[in-house]
């Protein structure tokens, strides 16, 4: 009922994905090649390395590499990215963690000592790289929002109100400016539910995240992550118009390789206890970092700017996105990545040290 409501329907990635953003999906998936091969094979490289980590770590890598050879390659230059084998270490700390988690529910059937991620987590465009949409007196921000069409609430801080849409949260930041979000992750807790119940609150998200581009003339795609009991799935959604009808569609990620249809494959899978599906997770979310500062923003400021033009010669405003009884999706920034935290509290990073927060109420 609720998707129907929302015009949202289920696609494929094979067969609905728009061409034009095939390559941006192919980019975040693509984990072929990222790591250097010298740290798997006898070298004097690998001999240094072997003075700086500890042996297990090395047979972890070792562990990957058997499962999947094509994440190494001798193209790739250690020295180009000093930080990935620190990264590694904390991500191998992460599989380590899940691994005993998922030990202790086997031998005790104790739900509540399940490893989870840091729920409910979004990747906004940094508001470093937007800031020239929002800082000037003619910049598209402060003309839209001084635009005497812009704000149906009768009030600055509406909801209704063009500062309000400008953002996903449901606090308006300290400084205006726009807060826009390429991915949007879920966890559950056991007693909580399922994958599938966790795709159903994340698809609430990524809904709004949609309406949100859609309403500033942004055409690109989002992505959703979904975490219950030690598995991860992912999906794409994207927004389209219809005879002028807005719609939703969301495919599901169904792996590597070649795609026979729709209905050809199941959700793809990451298992955290497993050392080569946690070091592919780690390099999918390192891409989608890059993407979202990369061709995400391209998308989101060439949408921004078509938007401050169409108003500028139509004197006509978008009908607002976000409805006077809603709140925003999420109360906490996040400027990169998502952590792993157990249930007693404690916090793993599985992602690379995060750039420079959101002013905001950043994560990390």
């Amino acid at each position: 009922m609720w998707a129907t409501f929302q015009n949202r329907g289920e696609g494929s990635l094979s067969t609905d994905l728009p061409e034009e953003f095939r390559r941006d999906v192919d980019d975040v998936f693509d984990v072929f090649s990222r790591l250097p091969e010298d740290w798997v094979v006898k070298c004097k490289l690998r001999r240094g390395v072997r003075r700086v980590v500890s042996a297990e770590f090395l047979s972890f890598l070792d562990t990957v590499q058997a499962d999947e050879t094509h994440l190494f390659s001798h193209h790739v230059d250690h020295q180009r990215d000093p930080q990935l084998l620190s990264d590694l270490q904390v991500v191998f700390a992460a599989h380590l963690r899940a691994k005993a988690m998922v030990l202790l529910v086997g031998r005790f059937r104790k739900p509540t000592m399940r490893i989870k991620f840091r729920p409910d987590g979004i990747l906004f465009v940094p508001s470093v790289q937007l800031s020239p949409l929002c800082r000037t007196e003619k910049s598209p921000y402060n003309y839209l929002a001084q635009h005497r069409r812009a704000d149906e609430s009768g009030s600055v801080g509406g909801r209704t109100s063009f500062k309000s849409q400008a953002t996903l949260c449901k606090q308006l930041p300290s400084q205006p400016c726009f807060e826009i979000a390429s991915t949007i992750w879920e966890d559950k807790k056991p007693a909580q539910g399922s994958l599938d119940a966790a795709k159903r609150q994340n698809s609430m998200s990524t809904t709004a995240a949609l309406r949100q581009l859609h309403y500033l003339r942004v055409n690109s795609p989002v992505f959703g992550l979904v975490f219950a009991e030690g598995l991860v799935r992912m999906h794409v959604d994207w927004w389209r118009e219809d005879d002028g009808k807005f719609r939703i569609v969301s495919a599901p990620y169904t792996g590597p390789g070649p795609k026979r249809g729709p209905e050809s494959r199941p959700p793809y899978e990451w298992r955290l206890d497993h050392p080569a599906d946690i070091v592919k997770l780690f390099l999918v979310m390192r891409n989608l970092d890059a993407w979202t500062v990369g061709a995400f923003c391209n998308r989101v400021t060439q949408g921004i700017k078509d938007l401050h033009t169409h108003v500028k010669q139509s004197k006509k405003v978008p009908t607002a996105w976000r409805r006077r009884s809603e709140a925003g999706v999420t109360t906490r920034r996040q400027s990169c990545a998502s952590s792993v935290v157990t249930e007693a509290g404690e916090s793993i990073s599985i992602l690379s040290r995060p750039r420079r927060p959101a002013k905001k109420r950043s994560a990390k």
